[in-house]
C-alpha cells in the first residue's frame, strides 16, 4: 500500500490509541480475555508509574475500549479491568494498519 492509502486508513483509527502506553494495555487485556487484570497487576507487568497508568487506564474506558469494575480480593477493595469488545475491534484496526505500515 502506498503512503497515500496508509493516510487514507489511518483516519478509522482512533488517534488517542497512539500512545505506546494505552497499546500495552490493550495488549495486555485482550491476552487476559474475560479474566481481564486489577491495577496492581498492571503495574508490576508493565512497570508504569502511577500517574500515567492510572491517567491512560481513565482515557482508554472513557473512549470505551476497557470497563472496570470494583472487586474484593484478598480482603481489599480493587480494580479489575477487561478489554471491551468496541476495544477489540479498535485495537484490531490499529494492528492491521499497522501491519500495513510495516509492508
Amino acid at each position: 500500500m502506498d503512503i497515500l492509502g496508509l493516510v487514507d486508513k489511518s483516519k478509522s483509527i482512533n488517534s488517542s490509541l497512539f500512545s505506546l502506553q494505552r497499546i500495552l494495555i490493550l495488549k495486555s487485556l485482550e491476552d487476559l480475555e474475560q479474566d481481564g487484570a486489577v491495577y496492581r497487576q498492571l503495574k508490576a507487568v508493565l512497570g508504569f508509574e502511577d500517574g500515567s497508568l492510572f491517567s491512560s487506564l481513565k482515557m482508554l474506558e472513557e473512549m470505551g475500549f476497557i470497563k472496570s469494575k470494583k472487586i474484593n480480593l484478598e480482603n481489599k477493595k480493587m480494580t479489575q479491568y477487561f478489554i471491551t469488545e468496541h476495544g477489540k475491534k479498535e485495537f484490531n484496526l490499529f494492528k492491521n494498519w499497522l501491519k500495513e505500515v510495516i509492508k
